[in-house]
């Protein structure tokens, strides 16, 4: 025999040897006491128990989805369309931490001020009492560099300037004065007793600074004398007592850049005296032969088109997309110097994103300016 059945014989045996049990309980009896014996663990069971595991849940629910719900809300503001008033501020601040110098011309926005390095503007809106304007040649006697000298205190008189430190010739008129008479538009100008000149590139440089000297003021005539009140000789010129001023529409300007120093300066250059407005601003776009003559416009702007209402020039630019914002201010300011010169009394600029450059609104019209190349006095 195997062990299981040994095992389960004996189990046998044992339950036979246990005393009867009788159970005189009827079913219903049993029902009775599962019954009551329910209904007494349900008294038991407190009644906070189930509110108090609810609130519980409450709580970790929120703890959960209050947070992702506000980070949620913080990262979709991101993606939010923007007012235009925080977009130029959002703009303005991201300028201000580029080491750049390109000009994004897609939103209207932004000025001279606004660059990291400080915009040089070349021109002189209005002439005021601690102005001097001056004229000055190029150490190779080719082209005539009109300044103005601004003095610090309130004087005009006096006001003098290294010439040869911009990197320019000599100061052809320093033993010269100029007189203006704004109210009769007259300029009389006077040269020492002991005055004279050799050659004629030297006469020409002299008379054209003269010219270009008194040119801001728009006089009608310039008288000429010694100390004494004699005409002055002039070389080729001969015997002068008087001279021509500078005629209206025969010249555009154009950048120049001594190779002797880090200066630039507006030059005029002469275009014939039939041009156009238009093909005097054509003439801006083109590279002269003197490789210290530039072109003002930068190759991203070209102008477009341009035509006249009245006193006022409006001038299409082809909306450059990204410009350096030095050469744009060059560009413009070039433009509305030619503009001066032909006799416009302020400029419009047309098809273009630029909105303030510098010291210009371009979004709106444009006064002209008086006068070129401003340079501090000697102290």
């Amino acid at each position: 025999m195997k062990h299981n059945d040994k095992q389960d014989t004996r189990i046998e045996k044992m339950l036979h040897e246990l005393p009867q049990i009788d159970d005189t309980k009827s079913k219903d009896d049993y029902y009775r006491l599962i019954t009551a014996d329910s209904n007494q663990q349900s008294s038991r069971r407190p009644r906070w128990l189930f509110p108090g595991i609810a609130s519980v849940i409450a709580v970790l629910i929120l703890a959960v989805v209050v947070p992702f719900s506000y980070y949620s809300m913080k990262e979709g503001a991101v993606d939010h369309p923007q007012s235009a008033e925080h977009q130029n501020l959002k703009l303005e601040k991201s300028e201000g931490s580029s080491s750049g110098n390109d000009l994004p011309l897609k939103t209207n926005q932004q000025s001279s001020d606004q660059t990291v390095h400080e915009l040089k503007s070349m021109v002189v809106e209005e002439i005021s009492s601690n102005m001097k304007p001056l004229a000055a040649v190029d150490q190779s006697v080719q082209h005539i560099v009109p300044l103005t000298v601004v003095s610090e205190e309130n004087e005009r008189e006096g006001s003098n300037i290294n010439t040869e430190q911009l990197g320019l010739s000599e100061n052809i008129l320093e033993n010269i004065t100029i007189s203006i008479d704004e109210n009769d538009e007259k300029a009389q100008v006077t040269f020492p007793n002991n005055f004279s000149v050799s050659g004629n590139a030297m006469s020409t440089s002299i008379v054209n600074s003269i010219k270009w000297s008194v040119e801001p003021y728009n006089v009608e005539n310039i008288s000429i004398q010694t100390e004494d009140g004699s005409p002055v000789s002039l070389g080729s010129y001969g015997k002068v007592s008087s001279l021509s001023v500078i005629e209206e529409g025969s010249f555009i300007f154009k950048v120049f850049k001594p190779s002797s120093s880090d200066s630039s300066f507006f030059v005029p250059i002469s275009i014939k005296n039939e041009s156009t407005i238009s093909t005097a601003l054509k003439e801006l776009k083109k590279d002269e032969k003197d490789p210290e003559v530039d072109s003002p416009l930068p190759p991203e702007v070209t102008i477009q088109s341009a035509h006249e209402e009245g006193n006022e020039l409006i001038v299409e630019l082809n909306n450059p997309k990204s410009v350096d914002k030095q050469q744009m201010l060059t560009a413009i300011e070039s433009i509305l110097m030619t503009a001066q010169h032909f006799g416009y009394d302020r400029v419009e600029f047309e098809n273009t994103s630029i909105g303030k450059l510098g010291p210009y609104e371009l979004s709106k019209t444009v006064e002209t300016p008086k006068a070129l190349n401003p340079v501090p006095a000697e102290e």
